[in-house]
């Protein structure tokens, strides 16, 4: 597939969310650039599990959408999927590659990236189908988990801090190899995680934690070194290291 011709490339930065951030599943969560650590599409990549997170039209469909074609077009194995076809019909899900592409790879000893467009998309007709999607590309994914990149969209006040976290170490984890439990390129150490880290234990009895890096897409008009309009004397809630942070608690959620 061709790279779509309306795609401006626009070097997108992402803002690494600290380790130690909490949020907890009810609160409806803002984030603000406020610091400087930044990574770019190079770091991501290497790593195998990241949450994208971004507010509503800040362009986080294109981007990804935009870098599997990217990956296709230097002969990487690349698939972007739309979350809320997942568990409804995962051949029809392929928006950029195709099942027989998928399967192809599997069958393979490549690495390849898979982008899933997204959280809230795939809340809208049931709370419960973003997990009942995780649980059948867990289920497709069988064998494979280890060579697979995997990209997870959604917008801010739709990520569940602690459950999705939890069901993703759970359902796509990736066993970190010994060799490579060192520091990681934007700074922080592979083996712990922006939003969770958990353990998983192989067949052998071995426990590695699996990792999981949380992002939020960077603001193309503002300078990522300073929170916009605030001055941080008067913010009651603002971390000079990471920005503004604000919480309110959300409407009750059907389970």
């Amino acid at each position: 597939m061709a790279i779509s011709e309306d795609y401006i490339e626009l070097e997108r930065l992402f803002l690494i969310i600290p380790e130690d951030f909490k949020a907890k599943d009810d609160d409806d969560t803002q984030l603000r650039p406020g610091f400087h650590k930044t990574v770019g599409w190079a770091e991501l990549l290497i790593e195998h599990r990241v949450v994208i997170l971004a507010e509503p039209g800040a362009g986080k469909t294109w981007e990804i959408r935009h870098k599997a074609e990217q990956l296709r077009q230097d002969g990487k194995p690349s698939f972007f999927l739309r979350l809320e076809h997942v568990s409804k019909n995962f051949d029809l899900a392929f928006d950029v590659g195709s099942i027989e592409e998928f399967k192809a790879w599997q069958q393979s000893d490549r690495e390849a990236w898979i982008f899933l467009d997204s959280v809230d998309e795939a809340r809208l007709d049931d709370p419960r189908d973003f997990s009942l999607a995780v649980r059948k590309l867990a289920m497709e994914m069988q064998g494979t988990l280890q060579r697979a990149h995997v990209f997870i969209t959604s917008r801010l006040h739709e990520w569940r801090w602690d459950s999705d976290a939890a069901l993703i170490a759970e359902k796509l984890p990736y066993r970190i190899p010994d060799q490579l439990v060192s520091v990681a390129p934007h700074g922080g150490h592979v083996g712990t995680s922006s939003v969770s880290s958990s353990k998983s234990t192989s067949e052998a009895g071995v426990s590695r934690e699996t990792s999981q890096l949380a992002v939020s897409v960077a603001p193309l008009t503002q300078d990522c070194q300073s929170a916009p309009n605030i001055d941080p004397r008067s913010a009651r809630n603002f971390d000079p290291t990471w920005g503004w942070v604000s919480r309110r608690p959300r409407p009750e959620r059907r389970s």
